[in-house]
């Protein structure tokens, strides 16, 4: 007996490899279809999780917010050592927020609202690269406070007169006093 040397013919397609092909299509396109899927899940996930974006914490930076309304700067180290202020993102027109403090533990600044820019007097404020505030929550003490610094997720915010000390939660914006 001898046997051909070269590729083996296998002759007609049998009911198996008519099966392995099906599984193979079936395969692909059950594929192509959760690779679909998933490019429409991380574009909506992207889309509903903007919002502001953090400090960048390996970068050591002074923050400064003043005037009305308030406008946030931060100190950059120049030549020689000078500081100059560049100012980060553009007022709204009314805002007014003081009581300012960095947060650690995610990045991002934190201030109270004083009047203007259509958030209530007292509410809590998150800030970012942007410059532009968003509220935390929807609690407002309907107090105007000019001295902050965050501790953990905490701001710690008063004022001078009235010699109260609010607590807002960073994470929900809701405050005990």
């Amino acid at each position: 007996m001898t046997q051909a040397s070269g590729p083996r013919s296998r002759g007609p397609v049998g009911l198996g490899d008519w099966m392995a092909a099906k599984y193979r299509v079936i395969t692909a396109v059950v594929a192509a279809i959760v690779m679909s899927l998933s490019l429409v899940l991380v574009a909506v996930g992207t889309a509903s999780a903007a919002g502001p974006v953090a400090f960048n914490p390996s970068q050591a930076t002074v923050f400064i917010a003043e005037g009305s309304p308030t406008q946030l700067n931060e100190a950059v180290e120049g030549p020689g050592g000078a500081t100059t202020f560049t100012k980060v993102g553009t007022p709204d027109g009314t805002l007014v927020y003081n009581a300012m403090g960095y947060n650690t533990n995610n990045n991002f600044l934190y201030a109270v609202a004083d009047g203007g820019g259509g958030f209530p007097v007292g509410s809590l404020l998150q800030i970012g690269t942007s410059g532009v505030p968003v509220q935390v929550g929807t609690a407002a003490t309907g107090a105007v406070l000019n001295n902050g610094a965050v501790y953990g997720n905490y701001l710690y915010a008063g004022d001078y007169y009235s010699k109260t000390v609010y607590v807002y939660d960073t994470l929900t914006g809701g405050y005990t006093t």
